[in-house]
């Protein structure tokens, strides 16, 4: 009888040895578990790049409620999103419920948390955001999840401080681990300053516990989503944060002025070491009641500044749309957000078509060579709403001059590397091209757009002409076809 228990122990033992030597075997091959498809920055540090390691076109859209919103609206708002050619949609898990700074149910009646307690998430309104993240990877699209807003860490002006250290790491190891498997972007912060900055350390650090199951930030992508209306630098997570080895890139916040000038705050954050990509995640919104109202025009302003200044990608906003507002809801039309179009109707503002023609410019040339290059511009860059700014590939391929009012420009051809540089419009308000001509490469030129004034921006478009005319084009356009 004793030898009998004695082969069942050895034999057990032995499974137990033989399970062992798997797991570490499995943790030496591979480190840890890896997070799944994980975006990453590319070797250079400027751009967001697929698992592949091609480039990443973040166009995001900040529909902070949407997950508090019924599976059918989360269906209606991704469709169309979709279909306007965002890739990213920035979402908030503790969210607010309006001007009085109170966490938000769904519309389902769950809280995200118990007692105010991070510590204690509520596994059905997660259930609910579950919804939320997989239509979303189904359609392709990335979620940008804010675990929560920034009220709740840093109230500054506004809400409760519900955080610590203690439950900021247990509440981001619950995340990090019920989406291990999906592709999150994370992003800390909302509209706040850091405040403490320990707890969004334990935040990122449970995280990454989470889902890769040690502190190792290369499997994940965080950034930081910071307070609007301080200017640069406050509003721009690189003040705080810029040498946090969890924070993979810089976010600013231009806000909501009509005289916002984020071309510099991009350039500036762009020429920081080390180097880190950039975006801007709260420019003005479309739609928001300040004076004059923001248009599709100052949205396009923004969009393409930013982009051709040496973004990464560019978010646009909808007024209604963050909140998904109707008439009757909290904050009212009264309130100092100034609500007054229902936001299935905000989905369709000019100004969110506008960047499907951004998304197909910017990819019809090789991303990963794209820099900015003010130099191009020969008669003056200008400032404010007239601001010219320009970009070119490294290799001299092609260059973009974005033209905020349609006046003359006049530019060096010599920064294509070609005999001859074929010349093109772009518009931005319905993604067509029309010829100018083909020119020697060693000149400088003057050109016009084909119309001037308010709300008349133009893309001038330089190619190689040799290294391009014997290909296939990009983009179609009668030019080429001639």
């Amino acid at each position: 009888m004793k030898m009998i228990k004695y082969l069942v122990l050895r034999s057990i033992n032995t499974q137990k040895v033989l399970f062992i030597c798997l797991t570490l075997t499995i943790l030496l091959t591979n480190g840890y578990a890896e997070a799944s498809n994980p975006l990453r920055v590319s070797a250079d540090g400027r751009f967001i790049l697929k698992p592949d390691g091609s480039p990443f076109t973040w166009i995001g859209d900040t529909g902070w409620g949407l997950f508090c919103e019924s599976k059918s609206d989360v269906d209606y708002y991704l469709n169309d999103r979709k279909n306007k050619g965002f890739t990213v949609i920035m979402a908030v898990a503790l969210w607010i419920s309006g001007n009085d700074y109170k966490m938000r149910a769904n519309t389902y009646g769950d809280y995200p948390v118990r007692n105010n307690n991070p510590a204690l998430p509520n596994d059905i309104y997660f259930a609910h955001v579950d919804y939320c993240v997989n239509k979303a990877e189904s359609m392709g699209l990335y979620i940008a999840m804010l675990p929560t807003w920034g009220s709740w860490v840093n109230p500054e002006w506004s809400g409760t401080k519900i955080f610590n250290v203690s439950n900021a790491r247990a509440y981001g190891e619950y995340l990090g681990n019920r989406y291990k498997n999906n592709k999150i972007i994370w992003v800390l912060g909302g509209d706040r300053n850091p405040g403490d900055i320990n707890i969004w350390r334990a935040m990122a650090k449970g995280i990454a516990i989470g889902a890769i199951g040690v502190e190792d930030y290369s499997q994940i992508m965080i950034t930081y989503h910071p307070r609007g209306g301080q200017g640069y630098p406050k509003s721009s997570s690189s003040y705080y944060l810029h040498n946090e080895t969890w924070l993979d890139f810089n976010m600013i916040q231009s806000g909501h002025s009509p005289n916002t000038t984020n071309y510099d705050w991009i350039t500036q954050d762009y020429g920081k070491s080390p180097v880190k990509p950039v975006l801007d995640g709260e420019p003005r919104y479309e739609g928001i009641g300040v004076s004059p109202e923001i248009d599709d025009y100052d949205v396009r302003k923004s969009a393409y500044w930013s982009i051709f200044a040496g973004a990464a990608g560019h978010t646009y906003g909808g007024h209604e749309v963050w909140f998904f507002w109707n008439p009757g809801d909290h904050p009212s039309s009264t309130s100092h957000w100034n609500f007054d179009t229902a936001w299935k109707t905000a989905l369709n503002f000019t100004g969110a078509h506008d960047m499907k023609h951004l998304k197909t410019l910017i990819e019809s040339r090789p991303i990963l060579k794209r820099i900015p290059d003010q130099s191009i511009v020969t008669s003056g860059t200008k400032s404010g709403d007239n601001r010219v700014q320009a970009a070119r590939a490294s290799d001299g391929s092609y260059a973009f001059v974005y033209i905020s009012s349609g006046d003359p420009v006049t530019v060096d051809l010599g920064k294509i590397n070609s005999g001859d540089v074929e010349t093109q419009w772009y518009d931005p308000r319905n993604g067509n091209y029309s010829a100018i001509g083909i020119y020697k490469a060693n000149s400088t030129r003057q050109f016009s757009p084909p119309s001037i004034g308010y709300g008349n921006d133009w893309i001038l478009v330089l190619d190689a002409y040799e290294l391009t005319d014997t290909t296939p084009p990009a983009v179609p356009n009668n030019f080429r076809t001639r």
